[in-house]
């Protein structure tokens, strides 16, 4: 939902754009408890895999969280043999892929272009952006530090 149109004024990182939409969705239709918390954690936090190794991130957040970020790192890395047998088969019969990964990636790729706001550096956007279009000016994490005006 944060690369849909609902979201086109939001300048901030798809995932959270996505995330606070989610939130004033279940809000509006009556949701008010922690639920929303944990829907809001799972959408923004659903590209930071190494949220889910961690086993304090497992212990102190619901377990919704770690498994939404498993399955979307299966979605994207994965393949049927990652799934019991014949299983990805029922579930594409019904669902199919329709190129969703590829897909994503050239909205991501639009967005980007079209505000590179919403592509920093360092995250999936952002690097996104970096490698389909290496001429653009891309900031490293030294170019950060260098930035500084702390002077160390």
């Amino acid at each position: 939902m944060g690369l849909t149109a609902r979201a086109a004024d939001d300048r901030q990182r798809f995932e959270v754009a996505g995330a606070d939409l989610a939130a004033r969705f279940l809000e509006d239709n009556g949701v008010t408890d922690s639920r929303v918390d944990t829907v809001w954690d799972g959408i923004a936090l659903h590209t930071s895999p190494g949220f889910a190794a961690s086993p304090v991130h497992r212990h102190r957040r619901p377990p919704e969280i770690g498994i939404g970020q498993r399955g979307i790192l299966l979605d994207i890395e994965g393949g049927p043999d990652d799934l019991p047998p014949g299983y990805a088969s029922r579930v594409h019969a019904v669902y199919p892929r329709l190129g969703g990964a590829r897909a994503l990636s050239e909205t991501l790729e639009a967005r980007s272009l079209s505000d590179p706001a919403t592509a920093p550096p360092m995250t999936l956007p952002g690097e996104i952006l970096h490698q389909l279009h290496p001429e653009l000016p891309y900031t490293t994490w030294q170019m950060t530090l260098d930035a500084s005006r702390w002077g160390d």
